[in-house]
């Protein structure tokens, strides 16, 4: 349990997480523990989850996806916390332990005092286990770049809804889109970004992602260093530059609610 004040009408916040439920596949073993950070008072404060993922199977693992959902006192879902681990060149081996960390923001005038956490372990591969990595090249769709048969099939079967999120230094604004407020024009915008080139590492403190739900349940997307795709690899992450990718990030800063204020929006470097 985390206590801190700031200056609203209730002059103290205790917040915390109960409740924290941890589920895994067969062959890992899942611990950890769940808290409240925060950077400002008032101002944003944080879900930051901490986990220790153990491999008691017998087989090396080279990749591990999990799922936190966070809910309010009344058990609606808030935020759904997505992460994968690759370990592509150093698998983990049997009885080997491993740390990962998902955290969301929220703004602390609004957050319910109490949340409660589920954690589940949603894939588990070998290295024989492992799909073909295909490395995109420049002048390649973006959407068929991406090795996910969701979005690559986008144009016949196309999302119901997305996720949109501009996190700027800690400070995230996050939409979702459906037809009602302008989906149709977000799929089409997407569809038009090609792959420029393998820009390689790169450093930023601006973390956008793009979240796409399907009819079926299943949801893909992708992850942005800035307006700069980043891809893992079995060589380690690689970040890509992107063109005919305005057309996106205008309509995405608009209906985030930064549009007007972004003093990025007429950069396309890494910092």
């Amino acid at each position: 349990m985390s206590r801190f004040t700031m200056e609203v009408n209730n002059p103290e916040v205790t917040v915390k997480i109960e409740n924290l439920v941890f589920e895994g596949l067969s062959g890992i073993e899942v611990n950890g523990t769940g808290e409240y950070r925060y950077r400002n008072i008032p101002g944003p404060v944080g879900v930051d989850l901490h986990l220790t993922l153990k491999n008691t199977s017998s087989s090396a693992i080279s990749k591990i996806s999990f799922q936190a959902e966070v809910r309010d006192p009344d058990g609606a879902v808030l935020e759904v916390i997505e992460r994968s681990w690759n370990g592509y060149d150093i698998p983990l081996g049997t009885q080997e332990e491993l740390g990962c960390r998902g955290y969301r923001s929220y703004n602390s005038e609004t957050v319910p005092p109490v949340l409660s956490v589920q954690v589940r372990i949603t894939q588990v591969l070998t290295i024989e286990q492992l799909p073909p990595v295909h490395r995109p090249v420049a002048g390649e769709y973006l959407y068929q770049a991406l090795s996910n048969s969701h979005i690559a099939n986008m144009k016949e079967h196309p999302p119901v809804s997305a996720d949109l999120t501009i996190d700027r230094m800690g400070a995230r604004s996050v939409a979702h889109v459906t037809e009602e407020n302008g989906l149709s024009d977000v799929i089409d915008a997407f569809l038009k970004i090609k792959i420029r080139n393998d820009h390689g590492a790169a450093v930023t403190d601006n973390y956008n992602s793009v979240r796409f739900i399907f009819e079926d349940g299943e949801t893909a997307g992708i992850s942005l260093l800035l307006k700069n795709l980043t891809l893992p690899m079995r060589n380690g992450e690689v970040c890509y530059e992107l063109d005919d990718f305005e057309p996106f990030w205008n309509p995405m800063s608009r209906l985030c609610g930064t549009l007007t204020e972004d003093r990025f929006s007429r950069l396309r470097s890494i910092y």
